[in-house]
């Protein structure tokens, strides 16, 4: 029984990690698409 709730408590967490890993690049994408846009905005 603790083995498999052992089992069940890592893959969840590497499901997790995995899933951050992958939202993460599309965050700084949208963070810097936003940051760009303000400076064309000062510059203009």
């Amino acid at each position: 029984m603790l083995r498999t709730t052992l089992s069940v408590t890592v893959f969840v967490t590497f499901v997790a990690v995995m899933f951050g890993l992958a939202l993460v690049p599309d965050m700084v994408d949208h963070y810097s698409q936003l940051n760009e846009a303000e400076q064309v905005a000062v510059v203009e």
